[in-house]
């Protein structure tokens, strides 16, 4: 069983996560990588998000790396 670290998201991150993984709306690769990242948040592990959600470690691998390379993109503008 691997875990991955916490996404330590702000609450708007956590509550536009939500939305999203709630969505009917969205696309459906959307809603999955938003319930992902979420699943990465409140720490569950690699095995449990890949059966829960039906996909593969690459796939958290990539959205895990994207969210947390966006984020400090973001803190870099606001400097």
């Amino acid at each position: 069983m691997q875990f991955m670290g916490k996404m330590n998201l702000t609450e708007t991150e956590r509550e536009q996560l939500l939305s999203a993984a709630r969505s009917r709306t969205m696309r459906a690769a959307d809603v999955r990588r938003a319930k992902a990242i979420l699943m990465l948040e409140d720490g569950e592990s690699r095995d449990s998000i890949m059966r829960t959600l039906g996909c593969d470690s690459r796939f958290i691998a990539r959205w895990y790396s994207q969210t947390q390379t966006r984020r400090r993109l973001d803190t870099l503008e606001q400097l």
